[in-house]
């Protein structure tokens, strides 16, 4: 028997609730193994400014930042599902989709 429409969303649903906890360990362990390899980098004389360069670090801090504010508007939603939390939520995806083109 096929899953009705409530069914499916529910499981839609679960599966984004999976893939953001999955989401956010990567971005923490990432981050916080990030942040050793600087401070070690550091500590063996290599200068920062060529580690950021080498790994392009300011482009994945920014992404990093932006991730989190993505899923601050993502929280308020979930926790208060109104129209006021879903416009934001709505221009966040827009802005991200024109940034994207550009």
């Amino acid at each position: 028997m096929p899953p009705t429409d409530h069914e499916a969303i529910l499981l839609e649903v679960q599966r984004f609730q999976q893939q953001f906890v999955q989401c956010h360990q990567f971005l923490a362990d990432n981050t916080h193994r990030l942040a050793e390899l600087l401070r070690e980098a550091e500590s063996r004389g290599i200068l920062l400014q060529d580690a950021f360069t080498l790994a392009d670090v300011g482009y994945w801090l920014q992404n990093i930042d932006w991730q989190t504010k993505f899923l601050g508007v993502v929280l308020a939603f979930i926790q208060e599902p109104s129209r006021k939390t879903l416009w934001p939520l709505i221009n966040a995806w827009v802005a991200e989709r024109t940034r994207e083109r550009i």
